[in-house]
């Protein structure tokens, strides 16, 4: 069965987390908190359950003008029975019948490559998140590749057609790539400022949520920063020409 929680499943969702995550946002926000975003609203949880006991979550951020995805979890003992693809689809469906988001956008780990295959086509990568700390522990430790290696593609999935334009501030050598990520979601651009930043501000990661509002908020990878590009796969052309790109600028940084 699945079914939207509330604060009464809290409990079992953070012992589901732990089993697997080492560390996350999502746990070091604490309980108190999430029950709070539960009830006010700023949280969804979708959970599937035999009987009373849940096997898989799945969660969103509930913004402005869209949703941010996370907590997808799966106990250990109940995989390979597609039920973290029940819980992603069942969160999608529900964000999508929401009408109020014209945006869902998601962060997926480049080394787990059956999390990746969970977004259709219809996200479209508009950037990448390198250098976190290792997340998982246990049987999934293997997963980690440490902060020179661990990267996350963030996806972004159109909803509506309403018109959307924002201002941003980037470099002129990343101005191109800026408006290629954009155009393909839709998304008019203007850019407010005089084309050049600082020296140093390195690579060009694309565009991050902040959780607090901003959508599409412009993403550098410090220079002298080293990166691994080897462990990152990806699930289809478009987002591997996206992380060649990136790659190739990462490398004409470090060179230069």
């Amino acid at each position: 069965m699945i079914r939207k929680l509330d604060k009464d499943d809290a409990e079992q969702v953070f012992e589901l987390m732990d089993q697997v995550y080492s560390d996350h946002s999502f746990l070091r926000h604490g309980i108190d908190r999430y029950e709070q975003n539960l009830q006010d609203g700023s949280y969804v949880s979708i959970g599937e359950f035999d009987g009373s006991k849940l096997r898989a979550h799945a969660g969103y951020k509930v913004l402005a003008n869209h949703a941010i995805i996370n907590a997808l979890v799966v106990s250990p003992e109940h995989r390979t029975m597609n039920l973290g693809r029940d819980v992603f689809n069942a969160r999608l469906d529900n964000i999508v019948q929401n009408r109020s988001f014209d945006f869902v956008v998601g962060f997926s780990m480049m080394q787990h490559t059956y999390s990746q295959s969970l977004y259709d086509d219809w996200f479209r990568p508009m950037g990448i998140d390198i250098g976190y700390q290792d997340i998982y522990h246990k049987s999934d430790a293997n997963l980690n590749r440490g902060t020179k290696s661990n990267a996350e593609l963030v996806l972004c999935r159109r909803l509506s057609d309403r018109a959307t334009q924002v201002d941003i501030h980037v470099p002129k050598r990343d101005r191109s790539m800026a408006n290629n990520i954009l155009g393909k979601l839709g998304v008019g651009t203007q850019f407010n400022d005089d084309g050049e930043l600082d020296s140093n501000t390195g690579t060009f990661l694309g565009f991050h949520p902040d959780g607090e509002g901003e959508l599409f908020l412009p993403a550098f990878l410090p220079t002298g920063i080293a990166v691994d590009f080897s462990p990152l796969v990806t699930s289809n052309n478009e987002r591997q020409d996206f992380v060649d790109e990136i790659r190739n600028r990462y490398e004409q940084t470090i060179k230069s």
